[in-house]
């Protein structure tokens, strides 16, 4: 079927539970991209973009075997043409075969190179979804802070959600949502928690974000735009 398909009848093949699981929620392949439209933002004209890229483009490492860098853009407020970016996030990651092979379906994801505050070196960054309706998938894990920093204490939830998301690239009831909570511990205070929701559509990739700091404000990405979709 036509990635078409989905801007004139979003998700037919979502229907039923028997088309759950099937195709690729991630479309984490090297030279895809997205563009968001950013909500809530207290900057001028953010916007956001995710890359994947070949590993070798971090310049921090060039473990695994691509890059998943999340860009952020926005414009000066007195001068408009003057505009700045920032990594929003980014790390590298390598597909987990199940031991089965380079030709086999990737169950899922690993990090092989992220920041503390992101995951950790071999652990999962997402898992393929299951077929039945009910499917949740829990995991969690601590990264040490280093020379006495804070640890970072995290845990993943996913879980298949049909509640429609709207986006200009039509509307989608079938997605795999992914909620990261990050507990922040230090010696010094109270432990920070900031979340980190994202929504996936089958053949199309992230198609919504959520990023909700300590203090409780939260900025909203909804896709507008990606090569992964022919127009």
């Amino acid at each position: 079927m036509k990635h078409a398909a989905l801007l004139t009848l979003p998700l037919l093949l979502c229907t039923g539970c028997s088309s759950l699981g099937v195709g690729d929620y991630f479309q984490i392949a090297e030279g895809n991209t997205w563009g968001f439209f950013v909500r809530n933002s207290e900057l001028n004209d953010e916007q956001w973009t995710l890359s994947v890229l070949d590993a070798d483009d971090n310049e921090q490492s060039q473990r695994g075997t691509l890059y998943w860098q999340f860009l952020k853009t926005y414009k000066d407020d007195v001068n408009p043409a003057i505009e700045f970016e920032t990594l929003l996030r980014s790390f590298n990651v390598s597909p987990d075969y199940g031991g089965l092979g380079e030709d086999a379906t990737p169950v899922g994801w690993v990090y092989k190179f992220a920041n503390a505050d992101e995951g950790d070196r071999n652990e999962n960054f997402l898992v393929q979804p299951g077929t039945d309706s009910d499917w949740t998938q829990t995991w969690d894990y601590t990264v040490g802070g280093a020379g006495g920093g804070s640890d970072f204490e995290f845990v993943i939830e996913m879980a298949y959600e049909t509640e429609p998301i709207q986006t200009s690239l039509g509307t989608f009831e079938d997605t795999v949502a992914v909620t990261r909570t990050r507990t922040t511990v230090s010696s010094g205070g109270d432990p920070l928690q900031n979340t980190r929701q994202e929504w996936w559509a089958v053949d199309v990739g992230l198609i919504r974000y959520i990023e909700t700091g300590a203090d409780g404000l939260s900025v909203e990405g909804v896709v507008r735009t990606t090569n992964v979709v022919a127009e």
